[in-house]
């Protein structure tokens, strides 16, 4: 009996399979498939319209009308002419069959255009098409950003002349980057952000870059609308970052340290003494490039290094060990009264 209902119920699906083709992907009703084949029996009818992702205003395209899933009778369907103008605005469908229509745009505020249509006792269909979307982004700030902390960023949508931009339509945004960590609220790694009608400012994320050595960040961008996949708008901003704090005392160090090993090879230390000396001069050294860390910190002696230059660290910290500090601070103390 357990037998017969498994056969009863795959043949039950078949069918359904067969007979209620799902819509394509991108329209704003579509029946769920990653739940299973048996969530299609609650499917509701709706107008199916397909259409290219871009046109121009006053440029024709056409539009492809359907029931999904497919109904057994003739329907009729309506189309808004609101900012659209259709070859035919009125027709009827026969039972499982679609309708091309001329279709173009007339008019839009904010680059983006709606293709509505309606029949009664159906969800009405609804799609979009770019004709010139009128926004990009930008990033709120790009001042350098810290090494293992979190900054928080926000992306505001401009128009050409870089004044605030908001669209009429629900959109989407898509913001990745494969040399920092992201996080918006339970998000991490690829984020999706809603911009909701009216907004012109992004929610907020958080940045934390992770290359130690500091450099650049990039941000990979993509703006859709929000239930469709095409791209009104995809920019990558590269946004500077600092070294970690301690990676520059490392290194000048690491430039004492070094002279301090050069020293002690060729230097004639007594046997006995050899040890003792040694390490007071890899200590002395050691000191003496924090010292030359310090310098440039502080700029004590006119010599502000650029941290992200980290090479220069380790230079200086050899020279200070090399030609001592007497040396290079002489001139600049002013002689005891």
């Amino acid at each position: 009996m357990v037998f017969m209902h498994i056969k009863y119920a795959i043949f039950l699906l078949s069918l359904l399979a067969l007979g209620n083709p799902l819509p394509a992907a991108g329209q704003t009703q579509t029946a769920s498939s990653g739940a299973g084949r048996s969530e299609e029996k609650s499917v509701t009818p709706y107008v199916n319209i397909r259409l290219p992702n871009r046109a121009k205003i006053g440029q024709p395209f056409q539009a492809d009308i359907s029931i999904v899933p497919a109904s057994n009778k003739p329907v009729e369907i309506r189309m808004d002419p609101l900012g659209m103008k259709y070859s035919e605005s009125r027709f009827t469908l026969s039972p499982g069959g679609r309708k091309f229509i001329t279709s173009t745009v007339t008019d839009s505020l904010d680059g983006l255009a709606w293709v509505h249509g309606y029949a009664s006792g159906y969800q009405d269909g609804w799609n979009s098409i770019d004709v010139g979307f009128l926004g990009h982004l930008k990033p709120n700030s790009t001042e350098r950003l810290p090494y293992g902390h979190p900054t928080t960023l926000t992306l505001s949508l401009v128009d050409k002349e870089g004044n605030p931009f908001s669209s009429s339509s629900e959109l989407a945004l898509l913001v990745d980057s494969a040399d920092a960590v992201l996080q918006s609220g339970n998000q991490q790694g690829s984020l999706r952000l809603k911009l909701s009608p009216g907004m012109s400012i992004s929610p907020q994320f958080q940045v934390t870059p992770r290359n130690v050595q500091g450099g650049t960040i990039h941000l990979n961008t993509t703006l859709t609308i929000s239930d469709q996949n095409f791209s009104l708008n995809s920019e990558t901003f590269s946004i500077p970052t600092a070294a970690a704090d301690w990676l520059p005392i490392v290194l000048a160090v690491a430039g004492g340290l070094l002279y301090g090993a050069y020293k002690i090879l060729n230097s004639a230390l007594p046997d006995q003494h050899r040890a003792w000396a040694s390490t007071a001069i890899f200590l002395t050294s050691g000191v003496a490039g924090f010292i030359g860390y310090l310098i440039a910190d502080l700029d004590l002696l006119g010599l502000k290094l650029d941290p992200t230059v980290l090479r220069s660290y380790p230079l200086l910290g050899f020279l200070v060990a090399y030609f001592g500090i007497d040396i290079l601070v002489k001139n600049k103390i002013p002689p005891a009264d």
